[in-house]
């Protein structure tokens, strides 16, 4: 049996948004598309949604609170507008050649919320998290480089007939030089 009908796909799942809950996958080269809130039937102006959608940093999606390392991403406030709900597009991507567009690293989060008013913070709000899959190319890679750059450290190792250096893991450095001194 169907479900009950939902004018405004945004109303439906805004609980979800209000809660926290709603995460979305994507991969790099990937688009989300952002649709606003769309009305076409005339309605007083305070019974039309307008928001304003900020990325933030962890901080700013838990407290809804976009001064915390946020920036405006989009503004839905054209809800009448004649061609239809404004829609806005996120291409998830390593590089950008716009000096507005946003570069997205694989395995990492990103975090966006949205507020009625620039000026309204802390209030509940609609949270968007958004996860950037490693691509199965770049799974061994990614793995790699951050096992090396935060779990490995060069050490120079001295001897009679050469030097050379190796890479070791952080947790045996620190056992051999806490054994070292006891």
């Amino acid at each position: 049996m169907p479900g009950p009908f939902c004018p405004n796909l945004w109303l439906c799942v805004s609980g979800r948004f209000l809660r926290g809950e709603y995460t979305v996958d994507v991969s790099i080269n990937d688009y989300l598309d952002i649709y606003c809130p769309h009305y076409e039937e005339a309605l007083p102006p305070d019974r039309m949604e307008h928001y304003i959608l900020f990325m933030v940093n962890y901080d700013g999606y838990m407290t809804c609170d976009h001064r915390m390392k946020g920036f405006k991403r989009w503004e839905c406030n054209r809800p009448q507008s004649p061609n239809g709900p404004l829609k806005f597009s996120e291409k998830f991507q390593l590089f950008t050649p716009f000096s507005l567009g946003f570069e997205f690293r694989p395995g990492h989060e990103y975090y966006y919320i949205s507020s009625p008013h620039p000026s309204i913070v802390g209030k509940p709000c609609l949270k968007l998290k958004v996860y950037v899959r490693p691509t199965s190319k770049q799974t061994l890679s990614f793995l790699l480089y951050n096992l090396f750059h935060h779990y490995i450290v060069p050490c120079l190792v001295l001897s009679d007939r050469y030097h050379y250096i190796v890479y070791t893991h952080k947790l045996l450095v620190l056992f051999i030089l806490f054994f070292m001194f006891i």
